[in-house]
């Protein structure tokens, strides 16, 4: 799945490196942080009166709440296979947590919260989540990414992206072309995976869900699969594809360019897509995209964003 933050950053991943994000110490910090400065600040004094015992049960509820809605609501949005906004799941999360933070608070003997008050709070927890994500994003994620061994190549920012491409003609190590004039080396004209066996030239992107392997198709269908993505890509002929990350394969014949940045290594694949290069698989990737023999495949052909 593929989240665009609030600022404009993207970061690629898939469930369990999304589950292993929220479990680092980094996050859960920010969390407590977070939260220490909003009972500092008190905003909820006077609309639930509650004793110390109670209080905490109050506060407990709130976080728990907001990060159960705001993982349920990534958790859909994979399943959807939908391109992920940080935004309006902050504002869904924020408001559902709130509401069902304040009529707890009158189970527990507050008073009974009112339209007004559940504007008035669910705007000052918004602001203070978006504030919290502007935090993470600009000095956390990148810390994160490392020691989760992620290293930066799910995360680029779509404006330093657009550069790269528009000085891509004065900087010639910034792209390496996906194109040789020599023909492409010969592979099997069908492939099986996870004992469903395709068309070898259908094949373009192979991704890791979970305890399942989505295989895009050129035509933009994708198939999921269950198995694990070691398995899929061992019975894939390696004049085919080329594994770019523990969570991408993609075919020769899809690549469109490699991008080299500060920021982490992407490859562009003809549909406009992008499968993040591992730090680990650099230097293997960059002796792949220069060999001879890569096909050209169709610009603009149809196919599914990865998640």
């Amino acid at each position: 799945m593929q989240i665009v933050f609030v600022n404009g950053r993207e970061l690629t991943l898939v469930w369990h490196e999304l589950r292993a994000l929220l479990w680092h110490p980094w996050f859960v910090a920010l969390v407590l942080v977070t939260n220490f400065v909003i009972i500092l600040l008190r905003p909820y004094g006077d609309l639930v009166g509650l004793e110390p015992p109670e209080k905490v049960l109050f506060y407990a509820n709130g976080v728990g709440s907001f990060l159960a809605l705001l993982v349920l609501a990534f958790r859909l949005c994979m399943w959807g296979r939908l391109r992920i906004f940080t935004v309006p799941l902050l504002i869904v999360s924020v408001v559902g947590a709130t509401i069902w933070g304040l009529w707890f608070a009158h189970l527990l003997g507050a008073p009974q919260p009112h339209l007004p008050d559940i504007l008035l709070v669910s705007t000052f927890n918004l602001i203070f989540a978006v504030l919290a994500e502007i935090i993470l994003v600009s000095f956390l994620l990148d810390k994160i990414c490392s020691d989760l061994g992620l290293g930066n190549q799910g995360l680029a920012s779509r404006r330093a992206g657009r550069d790269e491409v528009a000085n891509s003609a004065n900087i010639g190590r910034d792209v390496a072309p996906a194109e040789a004039p020599t023909a492409a080396p010969a592979v099997a004209e069908t492939v099986e995976i996870l004992g469903r066996r395709f068309l070898a030239s259908e094949v373009w992107l192979l991704t890791a869900e979970e305890h399942y392997v989505s295989i895009c198709l050129v035509d933009g269908k994708s198939v999921l699969l269950r198995g694990n993505m070691s398995d899929a890509v061992a019975t894939l002929p390696q004049a085919l594809g080329i594994r770019t990350h523990r969570s991408f394969w993609v075919a020769r014949q899809a690549i469109d360019t490699l991008m080299r940045s500060s920021k982490g290594w992407r490859i562009t694949l003809r549909c406009g897509a992008q499968v993040p290069v591992a730090r680990s698989r650099q230097a293997e990737i960059s002796g792949w995209i220069d060999l001879p023999g890569q096909k050209k495949a169709p610009r603009g052909a149809p196919l599914s964003q990865p998640k």
